[in-house]
């Protein structure tokens, strides 16, 4: 992927500042320092936002949580235990993500398209074989999570979000997405985006919310549409397993206006003494990964 192996958690903590500077600088100024650090991780957990409308834009990305993983604690509370990405991955103990924690049993990302409506990209439902009303049964949206430090999380009842029916469906690889019917209301603090109507261009700015490797709300920034076809447009942006499904923001507006289909390039590779580390792609030798632009029923 389009990031760096990490020497220090210092250094992990000054990616983050730079980051944050990089949202806030002006857009020709931006264009320069790409050129820079084009290759450096530029995510940012949500916790660490400082822009409040994109804070509040990206609490509209959800993920797919398996509701066996949920434990009661009290009438309106569940606890979720989450793992060590640094174990599962077997990453040395320098790399980006070797601090961070997953969801077991996540499938993937997802957004709020309407009141009524999730979507994600439809191959999330290989996590059930294909099978929709098994997905259905066994699947609930879990919004705002936006902590994974510690090792068992509490969440409210509001923030899970029950799936009814299929709205629409498409599985055709330039498409590749599924609307579901919700079964209760979204939860408060969850503004339904709205869609961008105008032409996108090459080299205009976009930002990405998901939870990629199934770990906490992350927004992927530095990033703006590559090359722009039909029915998608290329990126490289930072982005990881599991974030297929997330929503894709224009800057400019903090406006909707595709969802992650992925790319085939490997998060991890193998280091001398058989540990992984994050894999370091050079943007001028990767293709990028794919957005589907947000189809109309």
């Amino acid at each position: 992927m389009l990031a760096i192996q990490n020497n220090s958690l210092l250094t992990n903590y000054l990616l983050q500042e730079i980051s944050k500077l990089i949202f806030s600088l002006p857009k020709i100024v931006q264009k320069f320092v790409y050129k820079i650090i084009y290759d450096y991780p530029t995510m940012l957990r949500h916790r660490h936002l400082t822009d409040l409308k994109l804070k509040k834009n990206t609490l509209s990305a959800g993920i797919f949580i398996r509701k066996d993983q949920l434990t009661k604690t009290g009438d309106h509370t569940y606890k979720l235990e989450t793992h060590s990405i640094g174990k599962q991955k077997k990453l040395i103990s320098t790399d980006y993500f070797f601090h961070e924690r997953f969801l077991k049993h996540a499938a993937g990302s997802c957004f709020v398209k309407d009141k009524q409506t999730i979507s994600t990209a439809y191959h999330i439902i290989n996590a059930t074989g294909l099978d929709i009303d098994l997905f259905i049964k066994n699947y609930v949206v879990l919004f705002g999570y936006t902590n994974s430090s510690e090792e068992v999380i509490i969440i409210n009842e509001n923030q899970l979000i029950e799936l009814d029916s299929v709205v629409y469906a498409n599985n055709n690889p330039n498409d590749d997405f599924i609307d579901f019917k919700i079964k209760q209301p979204l939860p408060s603090f969850v503004e339904i985006p709205k869609a961008y109507t105008g032409i996108l261009k090459p080299d205009m700015e976009i930002y990405i919310a998901g939870y990629p490797l199934r770990s906490s709300l992350t927004v992927s920034g530095n990033a703006v549409i590559d090359k722009k076809y039909k029915d998608y447009f290329t990126t490289h942006a930072d982005l990881f397993e599991y974030s297929s499904g997330s929503p894709v923001f224009l800057k400019q507006n903090n406006q909707l206006i595709g969802f992650v289909k992925g790319s085939s390039e490997k998060d991890f590779i193998e280091t001398e003494n058989e540990q992984n580390q994050t894999n370091i792609i050079a943007s001028s030798k990767s293709e990028g990964k794919k957005i589907l632009f947000i189809k109309k029923n």
